[in-house]
Order: structure tokens, then C-alpha cells, then sequence
């Protein structure tokens, strides 16, 4: 950059290793050349560690350009900017180190946060804060939430008729101790997004949204929703056994669809609707093909028995997220370092999904032109 360039702002944005603090410290040297007093100049990063290199970087130069002869010192004034050699700017180049050392509080190279928490200080009645706040560091926190999530469960085990004794046990129950701090720790690290929960009114309305989503109602129970599976028009449950054995004296895939339907009628419970469902929906919960009910001449032997099977098959989705038996799920890994996404296995895709596929494709690519290009440390995620 020539002399005009220092007058404009820049700002650098580019991957972790490619050179940044370099490129802004030598814009900083160059501010410093033009004539532009230290107090002046505010060099911002995301780190401690990187407003540490960077200012090294800037006094180490500026320390060296003291001690070069005329001859190096020219050299390297040459390299930053192609200005003409003279007496004077050499003079002005030694002088820098001294200048940035004696001005008060030094050359301001500090992180967002730190230059934020000085604004913050010298207007807090500005910014609605408290004058002479402290910030809260890391291992502060951590400290604090300890104590708290120690009393909450401390008053949780003394208390369990309470609504608070509850709902631990329910958590407990259902979740390792590992499991369960995992969740406490996601929990508070979320808690912007669970606010709207401790409003008035805001639990019902998330559990709402959640029977919206899975296609049920606000009335409709555990056991209610097996009642109405086991005793669909079709085939009520009082016939399972008969079917299954009808289905068990075939071959191939109505044999074994014959022996899911026997391990569901001489089951109990909640156990036997899922083998009732392992009928009809694959492991990966995709409603099964009419081929894994048996062979075509097997199906046009017995027309009447495999419509009855088909008829529920199209029955039972009609209650939840009906997921179509051609969807394939395409696993990917986002790199939110460098903003890359990989799409997994997606050579075992079927042409008919090759559109659908471009599609998605398409859309990452324009969600990750809108992503903010700046990144702060940020870990992959999947």
C-alpha cells in the first residue's frame, strides 16, 4: 500500500496462519511513518495471545530500526513503502520506537472485548451498566455456576414432592450422571435460548410447538396413541396372531414379516408396538416396500391378506412425521474454521436424488456467502 492507502480504513480477513497480524502491523508502521501520533492508532484482534504478537511485532521492528545503518534501514523502509530515501524520513524512522514507548499507555493493541470493557468503564451510565463493574473471566464463572447447580440440587434431593424434586428425578432416571452435567452444561450455555421457557406462559407454548412438529395433539397421551396403533380398522390387534401365522407358512420376506407380527402378539406393553411397527417401518424408521412383504406372486396369490398389511402401512403414518420410504440421509462435516462443508458417501446416492442433492449443494453455498467471513477460534462442528 502507498501513502494514500493509509488514510482509508482496511480491514483483513482470511484463515488462521495466512499472515493477518503481519499485514496489520505493518499498516500500523506505515500510520506510524506517515505521521499519525501512537495515541491515534487502535489495533483490535480477537486474542490476547494475537494483540500480544502483534504488538510485539511492531516494537520489534521499530526497536531494530534504531540500531540499522542508513544503508539497511533504507532497505527496509523500501520494502514497506516505495517513497524516496532521505535524511529526514530516516531521522523520523529512528524515532518511532522512542515515541511509541513514551506515549501514555503505550501503542493501543488490544483484543474486542478489552477495548469494549474500556468503553464500557468511561460511559457506563451511557450503556446502562454499573460504574466500576468487574468482568467475569472463565474460570470465575465456572466457579459460580458450580455453586449454584450444587444448591439447586441440593434443594432438589431435600425437596422431592416439589416441582423442582420432580423434575431431577425425571432427569435422573433417564440420563447418567456423565450424560446429565453434559446437559446441565449444554443448558447453560444455551440459556439465551431457553429464557423464553421461564416467561409466563412459555412452557406450555413450547410444548405446543413440539405436538405441532410431531403431528400430534395437546390432548393425546402415551397410552393413547398405542391404543389407537393396536386397534387400527385394518388389523386389530385380536388378529395379529392369526395374520402372523398365515404369513409365517410363506417364504422370503412374508415369512419374516410373518414372525415380526408373531413377536408383537405374544408380546406386552410398549414393547409390543415397536415390534408391531418393526412390521410395517425399517430400523431406520422408512415405511418398508411392498417387496419386503413378499413376492410379487406371493402378493397376487393372497390379494385380500396383503391390501389388509398395505391399508396399514398408509394407516399409521397419518399420526406423526411421515418420513417417504425413498429418503436417503447424506451425512456432512462443517469445517467453521475455514467455512468448508463435506458431504459424506454421496456417491452412493441415487440419480433420482442427484437434483435434490444440487439443490442442497446450492443452498450451502449461499448460506456460507451470507456467513460473516470472520472467525474467532471457532472448533469444526458436524
Amino acid at each position: 500500500m502507498g501513502g494514500p492507502a493509509t488514510a482509508a480504513s482496511a480491514w483483513v480477513a482470511a484463515n488462521a496462519g495466512s499472515g493477518k497480524t503481519h499485514v496489520l502491523a505493518q499498516r500500523a508502521i506505515r500510520l506510524l511513518l506517515a505521521g499519525v501520533p501512537p495515541a491515534r492508532i487502535l489495533c483490535l484482534t480477537f486474542t490476547k495471545a494475537a494483540a500480544a504478537h502483534m504488538a510485539n511485532q511492531v516494537l520489534n521492528t521499530l526497536r531494530e530500526w534504531v540500531r540499522l545503518d542508513d544503508g539497511a534501514l533504507d532497505e527496509r523502509l523500501a520494502a514497506l513503502e516505495a517513497l524516496p530515501k532521505s535524511d529526514a524520513r530516516r531521522a523520523a524512522a529512528r524515532r518511532l520506537f522512542a515515541t511509541a514507548i513514551e506515549t501514555p499507555g503505550g501503542l493501543k493493541v488490544q483484543t474486542i472485548h478489552a477495548f469494549c470493557d474500556r468503553v464500557l468503564h468511561q460511559f457506563p451510565f451511557e450503556a446502562h451498566v454499573p460504574a466500576g463493574f468487574e468482568v467475569l473471566e472463565e474460570a470465575g464463572g465456572n466457579e459460580l455456576l458450580n455453586r449454584v447447580r450444587g444448591s439447586v440440587l441440593l434443594d432438589a434431593a431435600n425437596e422431592p414432592a416439589s416441582e423442582l424434586g420432580r423434575a431431577f428425578a425425571t432427569a435422573v432416571a433417564t440420563a447418567s450422571d456423565k450424560s446429565l452435567s453434559e446437559v446441565f452444561d449444554e443448558a447453560v450455555r444455551a440459556r439465551r435460548n431457553l429464557r423464553g421457557l421461564l416467561e409466563p406462559g412459555g412452557l406450555d407454548r413450547a410444548k405446543g410447538e413440539i405436538v405441532s412438529a410431531l403431528g400430534l395433539e395437546a390432548r393425546d397421551t402415551l397410552g393413547g396413541i398405542e391404543k389407537e396403533i393396536a386397534s387400527g380398522k385394518y388389523l386389530p390387534r385380536g388378529e395379529w396372531a392369526s395374520v402372523a401365522a398365515a404369513l409365517q407358512a410363506m417364504s422370503g420376506n412374508a415369512r419374516a414379516r410373518g414372525e415380526n407380527l408373531a413377536e408383537a402378539a405374544a408380546a406386552g406393553g410398549e414393547s409390543a408396538i415397536d415390534l408391531y411397527l418393526s412390521v410395517f417401518f425399517t430400523g431406520e424408521g422408512k415405511l418398508r416396500a411392498e417387496s419386503q412383504f413378499g413376492s410379487t406372486a406371493l402378493r397376487a396369490e393372497h390379494p385380500a391378506l396383503f391390501q389388509r398389511l398395505f391399508n396399514e402401512r398408509e394407516r399409521l403414518p397419518e399420526r406423526g412425521i411421515d418420513i417417504p420410504a425413498d429418503t436417503w440421509f447424506v451425512g456432512g462435516y462443517h469445517d467453521t474454521c475455514s467455512d468448508d462443508v463435506e458431504l459424506y458417501d454421496v456417491d452412493a446416492l441415487p440419480g433420482t436424488h442427484q437434483a435434490d442433492l444440487n439443490r442442497i449443494r446450492e443452498s450451502l453455498d449461499q448460506a456460507r456467502a451470507r456467513n460473516p467471513s470472520r472467525r474467532n477460534e471457532r472448533k469444526p462442528s458436524t
